[in-house]
């Protein structure tokens, strides 16, 4: 049992939260949402005993409420009643004061033959009751199911209004794949019912609904081909305003990740392909290098050089001998062979356009950190999760998590780096974060942790909650 201490720059943790089984593979922390008093943790990979049977990574969601000592306990684990493997149940979540929305995008028809409806999806949603449980109001699923559609794979809701993506789902001749997002309405008969859809608004778009933030007017939409677009809510519609760009001659892996918070868009890109999480992204090609040469006199000289081969050639420069040469610039300059660094673009909104404001990357990059790959904001606070930082022992996969605040000139500055309380490898630390007001709440997925039994269990996961004052 850890002591409650503090972290430092005005950071306090509290507790780690655990799942209550606490088995191999559970994967505890893969998705954090906060509201109010709640905590909801999912775990999409779980394995889950349904009728005598269990099965592999059907999913749970296991729902917390802080008490009046601040501290967070468990009051249920919410699953699927017919659970099957593989419906990753958990995934996305979703919460307002009257309604908690949980996918299952892998989940299947039992009636049918198993590979004719892979993956058609589902989402359950929950009703507040008076004794304060979550129970189940309304399952959803896709007018017509499809194999792939992927149902649920992301899902917001705000007002009376909740969308769900299908980014599986073929809108165009040729089976293109494009996605789509149904925009869902609380009607007359105390139901939610379709009342539109939005579809990717140009051709060859994969996954459309990859991800998708809202605010109460605004909506950002990713694609898997690592597009962005902005739609602006006008009545009761959302119409398209723009796609959103990445700076010019940026060529990697775009949109990772996505966070809104009033006229602020973070966009991460952790940069690398990495199959297993499910993103793929290319090596980070954020690349100026700092150069240092002798010039004619024999002085030595720093030189600002971006690694470009034309530019190379062109000052007659060795590739190779740049390569062994160049040094990493902390702050604002980042070496491309830093692969998998990541990097987060902040955009702002003026007049219905959101335009670059600020480019973060991390003081102490190193290979494969995955720099972006959560980000969550409130107010003037920012948290982004790096699952790959070795912690500063050469740990794979350890992680840490950067808070960043914004200064009086609207600059977001870094304030510190948190690391999982006991450092080890694959603890992946980072994978996920949440922040409400001073709450932060950071998932590791794979951190080891003591079964009933004191036997350690691999890849249980955790959650760690901090108080920022």
């Amino acid at each position: 049992m850890f002591n409650i201490s503090c972290f430092g720059q005005g950071i306090k943790f509290i507790e780690r939260l655990t799942a209550p089984d606490k088995m191999n593979g559970d994967n505890f922390g893969w998705k954090i949402v906060a509201f109010n008093d709640f905590l909801f943790v999912g775990s999409p990979i779980q394995t889950i005993k349904s009728k005598g049977k269990f099965y592999n990574e059907a999913g749970a969601v296991h729902v917390f409420k802080k008490n009046s000592l601040g501290r967070y306990q468990q009051k249920q684990i919410l699953t699927i009643d017919s659970a099957s493997s593989y419906d990753f149940y958990g995934a996305p979540i979703a919460v307002n004061a009257e309604f908690l929305i949980i996918g299952a995008f892998g989940e299947d028809d039992s009636n049918t033959d198993r590979y004719s409806d892979i993956r058609q999806g589902s989402v359950y949603v929950y009703k507040l009751s008076t004794d304060g449980k979550w129970i189940l109001f309304q399952i959803l699923k896709a007018p017509t199911r499809k194999k792939t559609d992927n149902y649920g794979y992301s899902c917001v809701i705000a007002d009376n209004e909740l969308l769900i993506s299908i980014p599986g789902r073929a809108t165009l001749i040729g089976e293109k794949r494009e996605g789509l997002i149904y925009q869902y309405k609380f009607n007359e008969s105390m139901k939610w019912q379709i009342t539109d859809s939005i579809i990717a608004p140009k051709d060859n778009i994969l996954g459309f609904g990859q991800e998708i933030a809202i605010t109460k007017n605004n909506l950002i939409v990713t694609s898997k081909n690592n597009c962005v677009f902005y739609f602006q809510k006008q009545g009761e519609k959302w119409y398209f305003i723009e796609e959103i760009h990445p700076p010019k001659d940026f060529e990697d892996n775009f949109a990772s990740s996505v966070a809104l918070y009033d006229n602020t868009l973070a966009i991460g890109s952790v940069g690398n392909y990495d199959y297993f999480e499910g993103r793929k992204t290319r090596p980070n090609a954020d690349s100026i290098y700092l150069y240092h040469y002798f010039n004619k006199k024999k002085e030595f000289k720093t030189k600002y050089i971006i690694n470009n081969k034309k530019i190379l050639d062109s000052l007659k420069i060795n590739r190779k001998e740049f390569v062994d040469n160049a040094q990493v610039v902390s702050l604002t300059l980042r070496n491309k062979y830093l692969k998998g660094c990541g990097i987060v673009h902040l955009y702002s909104l003026n007049n219905n356009k959101w335009e670059l404001s600020q480019t973060i990357r991390p003081t102490d990059a190193t290979n494969d950190m995955h720099f972006g790959i959560s980000i969550s904001m409130d107010d003037n606070k920012m948290i982004i999760g790096a699952f790959g930082h070795p912690c500063g022992k050469k740990l794979t996969y350890c992680g840490s998590t950067y808070l960043f605040t914004k200064n009086e000139s609207g600059v977001w500055e870094e304030k510190t780096k948190m690391f999982p309380l006991e450092k080890y490898e694959w603890i992946k630390y980072g994978f996920s974060t949440e922040l409400k007001n001073s709450s932060i709440f950071i998932g590791t997925r794979f951190e080891k942790v003591n079964s009933s039994g004191s036997k350690e269990s691999f890849s249980s996961g955790s959650v760690y909650y901090y108080e920022y004052k």
